[in-house]
């Protein structure tokens, strides 16, 4: 193994590098740490515009057909009841 003929300055050079490596990895990590807020941001954002869609789509749906999703609930209802019952069975 090597010694330094200068042990002070390879400390200090150490220390540098150190703190070098601290200030990226915690640069990255802020950097990492928005691009997971704005994709989280946009993703609800995009969710809230789809659902909002869907709900105006379904509101609409239910007052032009009212027959045809009353009788799309009994069959949902059908179904489920159906499964459960087979279920405990």
């Amino acid at each position: 193994m090597q010694t330094s003929l200068y042990p002070k300055e390879t400390a200090a050079a150490a220390k540098d590098l150190a703190a070098a490596a601290k200030s990226d990895i915690a640069n990255a990590a802020q950097s990492a740490a928005q691009t997971v807020r704005d994709f989280t941001n946009e993703s609800c954002a995009t969710a809230a515009k789809r659902f909002n869609t869907t709900s105006k789509w379904i509101t609409t749906t239910a007052k032009e057909n009212p027959l045809r999703t009353l009788g799309v609930a009994v069959a949902a209802g059908a179904i489920v009841a159906f499964l459960l019952g087979r279920r405990s069975s």
